[in-house]
C-alpha cells in the first residue's frame, strides 16, 4: 500500500511520523518535488518496532552502615534500568542509571529506609522504550554501640568484664579469660592487659570497642606482735609495715569479721588464748595476706583447796592446801595485801591459843589467783559428867545414860585406855548377868574427849522364866493350853507375880488379859485373827534395906498362834424333773482345794457319788431337798455349804385313736390323757400332718395315715411322750354279675353286685 502525503517544503531534512499503525518491516520513502518538477523517490527506510521491556522484582535489601551495597537488576527486553531513591541519606544518590553500588550509610542510631523505583529501559539508537515500573526498599542498619566499663582490680583477683549493644560477642586476646565468647567473661591478670571485644547485632551488623584492665599490686602481710594477759579481760595487739595503706584486724584466717582497723587494736574481753588476724589494704583498695596474732590468756588459778587444821587445847596446828599444779602455793596471814608467811603444800602456824584464819593462794606462770581461806581451830576439852546408873530386872542389857555433854557421849568397860564399845545416849549395855561399872566421856562434836565417869549398871535377881509353844488352829478353833517354865530368883526375899499379855500387830503394841495371872494360860475357842502371846514376872523386894528394895518386870519369850483360813465356797441348787441324772455346781472356792462329801434330807435322794454330788434324779423321789456339802482344805480347816433342790415328778401320758375312714382321708384322730405331772400341760405333735388342734386339750383331729409321736410338757418344764399309728382301709373296689331275661317281656335279668375294701357294711 502506498501513502502519498505532502509534507510540505524543506531544505535538508524532515522528521516523518506516518499515522497508524505499522510492524517491523514496513518500508517508507520519500518522494520529493520542486516547484514542481518531480523528483526520483529518496532511499527506503525500514520501520522497527521495539517490543516492551520488563524487569524481575528486586528483594528488600538490607546492609550495614560502612558495607558496600550492591543490587543487579534483570529483566526481559531490558538494555539499561533507570531508578530513583527517595531517601539520599543511606549513601545512594536520589537517581541513576543501571545497577545498584554504593557506601551504606547511616548517621542515626536507628535502622533508615530508602525506596528505590526501578524502570527497564529497551533502546535502540535515539528510541528508548520504558517498561513497568518495580519498587523495593534499602534498609542501612546502624552498627551496634559496643561499651565495656574498664576494671581496675587488685593482682589475681578476677574481674568481670560484660559487653553490652550487640547481641554475640568474641573477646581477643584470649590471655587471662574465661572464654573468649560470650556477653560476660572473667579476667584473672597479674599485670594490666587491653582487649577488644566485637559485638554482632541482630542484624548481623558488626562493631568493636577495647577495653583496659588494670592491675593493682598486692601489699605483703604486715609485721604484728601479740600479748599476754592474766584472766579474762582485753588485750592491745599492734601491728606494722602497711605503709599508705590501712590495717585491717579480723577474728578469722579467712573469711570472718573485720574488727578493727589501724595500727593498735584492742580486743573484746576475753577469757582464753585468741587468735586474731591484721592485714594490710593500699590506697588502691588492695588487701594483702592476713598475719596471726595471738592474744595469750594465762589462767589465773583457782583458789586453792584448803585443809583446815585443829587440835584440842593450845598450840600450833598444821595446815595444808592442793590444788596448784605448776605452780606455788603462798601463805597469808590476811585476805588481801601483805607478804607471804610461807610457801608450799604445808604450812605450821604460830603456837595459837584461840583459833585463827590464815589464807593460801595459788601462783602459775606469774598470775596468782584468789586466796582460800583455811582455819586453825583450837578445840576446848569437855569437862567431867554426871552418871545415870541403871538397872534390869534379870540378865540382860541395861540402859545407861551421863548428862552434861553438848557432843557424843563415849562408853567403855575400864576407866583408862581401851576400845569404845558403844557412843549416844542413852547406852545400852550387852547382855549381863551381874552389876558391873561402866564408863563414859564426852567427845566434842571437834573430836575432844574429856575425862571418864563411871556408870552403874545394876542387876535386879528375877528371871523371866518361859512359856511354850507356837500352834497353828483353824480360823474360829480352839488352841490348846500354854505350858510355862517358872519365874525364879536368886533372892529368896523376892516375890514373884505375872500377868499375861496378847498382841495382834505382830507384837507392836502389848494388852494385858484380863484374870490371866496364872503361871499357864489357856486361850477361849473361837480365836479368828494370828495372837502372839507373853508372860510379864514381876518381882518386887519389899524388906531389907532401902536401896535393896526394888520391883521390877521381865518379859518372857513370845509364842504366836497362827490362824488358818477356812475354805468356803458357794454350792448351787436348782430344779430339776425326775429323770437322768445332775451334778451339783460348786464355785467361788477359796482357801483351797478342797475335798468333802454331800448329805441330804430328808430321805429320798440318791446320789450316785456322794464325793462328786451327782445325783440319780430317776431314782430318787420327787420333793424338795437340803443339801450340805461337809469338806476341808489342805490344813485339814473344815466348813459347811448348803443348797436347795426340787425334783418335779414325770408326766404319765396314754392315748387313744381313730384310725381314718376312707383310703387317703384325713379322719384319723389321737386323744391324749395326761396324769401325775404338774399340770396345765401342753402338747406338740410332730408326724405327717403337724396341727395345733390339740395343742392345749391333747386331741388331734384331721390326721391322715401315718406314725405320731406326740410330747407332753407340764408347767414345771418335765416333758414324756406317747405314740400311735394311724391307718386308713383299702380302696373301696367292685364287681358285677349280669344275669339278662330269660324270655322277652320277662323280669328274670339280674345284677350281682360284690364290693371289696373300705369298711363295712356298704350300702348300694
Amino acid at each position: 500500500t502506498t501513502t502519498t502525503s505532502t509534507i510540505g517544503n524543506f531544505s535538508t531534512s524532515y522528521s516523518f511520523t506516518p499515522p497508524g499503525i505499522y510492524q517491523t518491516g514496513d518500508l517508507f520513502r520519500a518522494k520529493f518535488s520542486n516547484g514542481g518538477c518531480q523528483a526520483s523517490f529518496s532511499p527506503t527506510a525500514t520501520y522497527t518496532l521495539l517490543p516492551p521491556p520488563s524487569m524481575t522484582q528486586p528483594a528488600d535489601q538490607a546492609f550495614c552502615k560502612g558495607a558496600t551495597a550492591g543490587v543487579a537488576f534483570t529483566g526481559t527486553n531490558a538494555t539499561s534500568f533507570t531508578w530513583t531513591n527517595s531517601n539520599t541519606a543511606i549513601g545512594l544518590p536520589a537517581s541513576g542509571t543501571g545497577n545498584l553500588s554504593f557506601i551504606a550509610n547511616n548517621t542515626t542510631s536507628s535502622p533508615i529506609t530508602g525506596t528505590i523505583v526501578v524502570t527497564p529501559v529497551n533502546s535502540s539508537g535515539s528510541t528508548n522504550c520504558p517498561g513497568p515500573t518495580q519498587t523495593f526498599t534499602i534498609t542501612i542498619n546502624p552498627l551496634p554501640t559496643i561499651s565495656v566499663a574498664p576494671q581496675a582490680v587488685c593482682s589475681g583477683t578476677p574481674t568481670t568484664l560484660t559487653a553490652s549493644g550487640a547481641n554475640t560477642y568474641t573477646w581477643s586476646p584470649a590471655a587471662g579469660l574465661s572464654a573468649t565468647t560470650g556477653t560476660t567473661v572473667i579476667a584473672t591478670l597479674t599485670s594490666s592487659q587491653t582487649y577488644t571485644v566485637t559485638g554482632t547485632d541482630a542484624n548481623g551488623c558488626v562493631n568493636s570497642a577495647t577495653v583496659t584492665v588494670s592491675i593493682n599490686p598486692i601489699p605483703v602481710a604486715p609485721t604484728a606482735n601479740g600479748t599476754t594477759i592474766c584472766g579474762a579481760g582485753t588485750a592491745v595487739l599492734t601491728a606494722s609495715g602497711c605503709s599508705g595503706g590501712t590495717l585491717k584486724w579480723y577474728d578469722a584466717a579467712t573469711g570472718g569479721n573485720q574488727i578493727g582497723t589501724g595500727g593498735s587494736f584492742t580486743t573484746p574481753s576475753i577469757s582464753a588464748t585468741t587468735s586474731y588476724w591484721v592485714s594490710c589494704t593500699s590506697s588502691s583498695n588492695c588487701e594483702g595476706p592476713r598475719t596471726q596474732v595471738t592474744a595469750t590468756v594465762n589462767t589465773i588459778p583457782s583458789a586453792p583447796t584448803g585443809v583446815n587444821g585443829a587440835r584440842c587445847g593450845n598450840g600450833t596446828v598444821s595446815l595444808t592446801a592442793s590444788g596448784c599444779t605448776g605452780g606455788t602455793l603462798n601463805w597469808y596471814a590476811n585476805p588481801t595485801g601483805g607478804s607471804p608467811l610461807g610457801t608450799g603444800t604445808n604450812f605450821t602456824t604460830p603456837n595459837l591459843g584461840a583459833t585463827t584464819t590464815y589464807y593460801v593462794s595459788c601462783t602459775v606462770a606469774g598470775c596468782e589467783g584468789p586466796r582460800t581461806a583455811v582455819t586453825a581451830t583450837i578445840n576446848p576439852v569437855p569437862g567431867s559428867l554426871t552418871a545415870v546408873d541403871g538397872t534390869s530386872c534379870g540378865p540382860g542389857t541395861v540402859t545407861l545414860d551421863a548428862i552434861g555433854c553438848t557432843g557424843t557421849l563415849t562408853w567403855y568397860n575400864a576407866s583408862t585406855g581401851g576400845t569404845s564399845i558403844g557412843t549416844g545416849s542413852p547406852f545400852t549395855t550387852p547382855a549381863i548377868s551381874n552389876t558391873m561399872p561402866f564408863f563414859v566421856s564426852c567427845v566434842s562434836a571437834a573430836g575432844c574427849e574429856g575425862p571418864r565417869t563411871q556408870v552403874m549398871a545394876t542387876i535386879r535377881p528375877v528371871n523371866a522364866g518361859s512359856i511354850s509353844a507356837d500352834q497353828t488352829i483353824c480360823n474360829g478353833g480352839d488352841p490348846v493350853v500354854f505350858t510355862s517354865v517358872d519365874a525364879t530368883s536368886s533372892d529368896n526375899q523376892v516375890t514373884i507375880t505375872y500377868q499375861w499379855q496378847s498382841s495382834t500387830d505382830g507384837g507392836n503394841t502389848w494388852s494385858n488379859i484380863a484374870n490371866a495371872t496364872s503361871t499357864t494360860y489357856n486361850i477361849p475357842a473361837g480365836l479368828t485373827a494370828i495372837t502372839q502371846y507373853r508372860r510379864v514376872a514381876t518381882g518386887s523386894k519389899t524388906t531389907g534395906p532401902a536401896s535393896g528394895r526394888f520391883t521390877c518386870s521381865v518379859n518372857s519369850n513370845t509364842v504366836t498362834v497362827t490362824i488358818n483360813p477356812l475354805p468356803t465356797l458357794t454350792l448351787a441348787g436348782g430344779t430339776f424333773c425326775k429323770t437322768g441324772a445332775a451334778t451339783l455346781g460348786i464355785t467361788n472356792v477359796l482357801n483351797g482345794p478342797i475335798s468333802g462329801a454331800f448329805t441330804a434330807v430328808p430321805a429320798g435322794l440318791i446320789f450316785t457319788n456322794t464325793n462328786s454330788g451327782t445325783i440319780d434324779l430317776a431314782a430318787s423321789t420327787a420333793g424338795t431337798y437340803t443339801i450340805t456339802y461337809t469338806f476341808s482344805n489342805a490344813n485339814n480347816c473344815t466348813n459347811t455349804g448348803t443348797a436347795t433342790i426340787i425334783i418335779n415328778p414325770l408326766p404319765a401320758a396314754t392315748s387313744t385313736k381313730s384310725n381314718v375312714l376312707c383310703n387317703s382321708g384325713t379322719t384319723g384322730s389321737i386323744s391324749v390323757s395326761t396324769n401325775n405331772g404338774t399340770p396345765p400341760y401342753s402338747y406338740v405333735i410332730a408326724g405327717p400332718v403337724v396341727n395345733t388342734s390339740g395343742a392345749s386339750s391333747g386331741i388331734f383331729t384331721g390326721l391322715s395315715i401315718g406314725s405320731y409321736t406326740i410330747t407332753i410338757t407340764d408347767s414345771k418344764g418335765c416333758v414324756t411322750t406317747t405314740s400311735q399309728s394311724i391307718t386308713q382301709p383299702p380302696v373301696i373296689t367292685a364287681t358285677t354279675a349280669i344275669t339278662n331275661v330269660l324270655c322277652n317281656g320277662a323280669s328274670t335279668g339280674a345284677v350281682v353286685i360284690t364290693p371289696t375294701g373300705g369298711t363295712g357294711p356298704y350300702t348300694i
